[in-house]
Order: structure tokens, then C-alpha cells, then sequence
């Protein structure tokens, strides 16, 4: 059971003036006992919940100036919680990932997934032309008299060229990211 203070114990408790305290009881942020007194755990949750991080420095402030006893409140709940804080540090990891999004598509390190697309579209399509053209090729070089490794040697060789092909072809697009705008 939490322990019933009146505003102005309760203000000592929070190392704030009573006036602060009577602010927060117009704006609703004191929770009360049965008997009007402020329920101090209750409302230290509640105004952990609710504080702004960006104020971290008056909370640090306020938390020095706080008896020894205080040291046992409730902690705030974690930044997964519902309230301000909550909200506030889903809206800032967004919005850092956003900007990490930003930064590394304007270094190529990330691209739109239709320029990927397109690319191993033509990519694919350049192998298939290879590898189609690929008896026509090969039946002249073949035909002429050769031993078995000399054949191996011949296909390995335009394997090489197909592969060879399919690497320029992703170049091209990583190529053309990095180029100057």
C-alpha cells in the first residue's frame, strides 16, 4: 500500500515548491486518497510516466534534491510502455531510422527495390541470351579435332565469359549509384 502524504510532504518529496505540486493537482496529475491526500507511489509513476526525457536535466536536479528516502520510488516503466515517454521514444527511433535510411542511400550503400529488380531482370536476361547462344558457339570450337581436356578447357572458358557478362552487368548498377548526381 502506498504511503498517503499531504501537497506539501509530498512537494518535499519530489524536491519541488508547493506551488509546483498544486500546478500538477489543476492539470490532474496527482493521484489522491480517499481522504484527499496525495498517494505518493501512484504518483511518482504516473509523473515518471508522463515526464518529458528531453527535461532530463531539471529531473536529474530535482532528483538530488530529493531526501534519501525517495530512492526506493517506482521506477518509470520502460520506453515500451504506453504515455509520453513511450510514444516519444518510438516517434525518435523512427525518426533515427529514417535518417539512417537516408544517409545510406545517399552513400549506395541501400537501394529502391525496383532499381534491384530491374537489375537482376536485365542480369538474368543477358545470362539466358549466353547461355542460349551458347551451342552455336561452342559446336564450331568443338568440331575441330581436340582431346577431351582441350574440350573442358573450351566450355570452362565460356562459362567464364557468361559469368564474366553477368558481373558487368551488376557493375553497371552499382556503377551508375555511386555516380555524381
Amino acid at each position: 500500500m502506498s504511503q498517503p502524504m499531504s501537497r506539501t510532504e509530498y512537494a518535499a518529496h519530489r524536491g519541488v515548491g508547493k506551488s509546483y505540486i498544486s500546478k500538477l493537482g489543476n492539470e490532474g496529475l496527482l493521484v489522491l486518497t480517499a481522504d484527499g491526500k496525495v498517494d505518493r507511489d501512484r504518483t511518482d509513476a504516473l509523473l515518471d510516466a508522463t515526464a518529458d526525457p528531453g527535461r532530463a536535466d531539471v529531473a536529474a536536479r530535482h532528483a538530488q534534491n530529493r531526501p534519501a528516502a525517495a530512492t526506493n520510488a517506482p521506477q518509470p516503466p520502460d520506453a515500451a510502455a504506453s504515455g509520453y515517454q513511450g510514444a516519444r521514444a518510438v516517434k525518435e527511433r523512427y525518426l533515427a531510422l529514417e535518417a539512417k535510411r537516408a544517409y545510406e542511400y545517399a552513400c549506395g550503400q541501400l537501394m529502391q527495390a525496383a532499381e534491384v529488380n530491374s537489375a537482376v531482370l536485365d542480369a538474368a536476361t543477358s545470362l539466358r541470351r549466353r547461355l542460349e547462344a551458347m551451342p552455336d558457339v561452342l559446336a564450331s570450337r568443338l568440331s575441330v579435332p581436340m582431346t577431351e581436356a582441350d574440350r573442358r578447357v573450351c566450355i570452362a572458358d565460356y562459362v567464364e565469359v557468361m559469368l564474366q557478362g553477368m558481373v558487368s552487368d551488376f557493375k553497371k548498377l552499382t556503377d551508375t549509384q555511386h555516380a555524381p548526381a
